[in-house]
Parts: C-alpha cells; sequence; structure tokens
C-alpha cells in the first residue's frame, strides 16, 4: 500500500511540473538571478566559488513547509551539494494573494516584490515561494521558473494530499520540492 503511494506521488509529480524563465528587473548584488533554469548548476553544485547556500521559502498563511520537508530538503541538498559552509533554510510568511490562479508572471512578480535573500561573495541564494493559489496550467504543482527560483503551488499540493488513498501532505511536499530543485541543480 504504501509503495502504491509513492508510485501515485511519483506520477502526480512528473505529470505536474513546469519549467520556465524570463529576466528579472529587480535583481540585487552583482549575481545575475534572472538567468534560465540550470544556468546556476555549477555555482549550487560546487565550491569554487560559492562555499555555502541559502534557500529562502516564501511561503502564504496557512501554507508553511512541514518541518520535515524543510529537513528533507537538507538533507537532499547536503547529500548533492558541496558547501563546506552548509546549507541554510530562511522561511518567512509573505501576504497571500488574492488571485487563486497565477500566471508565471504573476509568480515572478511575488518573488520581485518580496525576495530579500541574494548571493554575495561566497553565499549562493535560492528563493522557493509556496503560494496559496494554484498554476494556470491546473495539475502543475511546481515549477522551476529562473535560476534560483521555484514555486510550489501549495493550495494544489494540499489538495492532493492528505486524504484516503492519496500521499501524506509531507510526502507530496518534499517530492514536488525535491523535483524543482534538482531542476534547479540542472
Amino acid at each position: 500500500m504504501k509503495t502504491l503511494l509513492y508510485i501515485s506521488a511519483f506520477a502526480i509529480l512528473l505529470g505536474s511540473c513546469k519549467k520556465d524563465a524570463d529576466g528579472f528587473e529587480a535583481n540585487t548584488g552583482s549575481y545575475d538571478h534572472s538567468q534560465s533554469v540550470g544556468n546556476s548548476a555549477n555555482d549550487l553544485l560546487s565550491a569554487k566559488t560559492y562555499q555555502s547556500l541559502t534557500v529562502e521559502i516564501l511561503y502564504m498563511p496557512g501554507f508553511a513547509l512541514n518541518s520535515s520537508t524543510a529537513t528533507h530538503l537538507t538533507n537532499f541538498l547536503n547529500a548533492r551539494l558541496n558547501k563546506p559552509g552548509g546549507v541554510n533554510i530562511q522561511s518567512r510568511e509573505i501576504s497571500a494573494t488574492s488571485t487563486s490562479v497565477l500566471s508565471i508572471t504573476q509568480v515572478r512578480d511575488l518573488e520581485t516584490t518580496n525576495r530579500k535573500a541574494f548571493s554575495d561573495k561566497t553565499n549562493m541564494a535560492v528563493t522557493i515561494l509556496i503560494t496559496n493559489g494554484t498554476y494556470t496550467e491546473s495539475q502543475v504543482l511546481g515549477v522551476a521558473y529562473r535560476n534560483t527560483s521555484a514555486a510550489l503551488f501549495g493550495k494544489l499540493i494540499h489538495d492532493n494530499s492528505g486524504g484516503v488513498g492519496q500521499p501524506s501532505r509531507s510526502t507530496l511536499e518534499a517530492s514536488v520540492l525535491e523535483h524543482e530543485v534538482a531542476h534547479l541543480l540542472g
């Protein structure tokens, strides 16, 4: 039964992802956070330039990451990245959007308005946005849309987890998050 739940979660995940990229006008610092998905893979994976990683989790009310999901993300990154300075997860609640269905432009605008973590001389920064809405493509659970940015559609994740025959919320949340972060890693 547990295997069936994992297979179901994985099948939903594969069909529910979208990659996108565009320019990021509100860039802070010298690092270009407006590149295409995967373009920062080397910077994320190696310690050649950036010895540590900050993951900024921006979530809307009611959609904070489960603590086990945050632990899973830290373990996932530590197992794959060469960051001797460590991986630091910072979570912060942001205002909910009044729009129930979000376009990629709206997702980008939310990040532009709320992002505070940017890469500096030795620390790389990634931002993960967790919304209270869904995506314009209704089955998409998450999207990687810039070289250091991804979003999870919290309402859709909540609607598809925790019920009879559905994976637990933490399992689906961790699976989608891992999948989107893997896009950023190339």
